[in-house]
């Protein structure tokens, strides 16, 4: 199961830095943009345009910092199974695989479908320190740890 985990773990590293490589894109775009808009406007549509695209920029940079952090994440998780449900635990659970490490959604791997969630994911919250056969309830679901990977 271990390469399962390190399967995982490089799909959600491709799709992390596919993030980052569009967040740049438009980063750039908006850099552009903003260089390129001129005065040519009455004063008050020129400082709003100049703004959004401000704005814009600023957005893009944060989602950049963020995507950056999962990645630092991600490429320093261990692939050793856990006793207690932690950062890079693969969970086999009655409902479902989860992967607790950051919070990219719906994976697909050999025909199997994974829930890749940050720990600070409200489902991740109540998993963590949990081992085999504990129940964890959320959203008035129960969920029976059957595996800790």
């Amino acid at each position: 199961m271990d390469s399962i985990k390190e399967k995982l773990k490089q799909i959600c590293l491709d799709l992390t830095e596919k993030r980052i490589q569009e967040i740049e894109v438009g980063i750039a775009s908006a850099q552009e943009a903003i260089f390129s808009d001129t005065k040519n406007s009455a004063g008050d549509k020129y400082e709003t345009s100049r703004e959004m695209l401000q704005q814009d920029l600023t957005r893009f940079e944060n989602q950049l910092s963020l995507a950056k952090e999962d990645y630092a994440v991600l490429s320093n998780l261990e692939s050793s199974p856990n006793k207690l449900i932690g950062l890079g635990s693969l969970i086999e659970t009655d409902q479902g695989f989860f992967y607790i490490a950051v919070g990219i959604g719906k994976v697909m791997l050999d025909d199997a479908t994974y829930y890749a969630i940050s720990p600070q994911s409200p489902l991740a919250k109540e998993f963590l320190g949990k081992k085999k056969g504990n129940k964890v309830n959320f959203n008035q679901k129960e969920f029976s740890v059957k595996e800790i990977l």
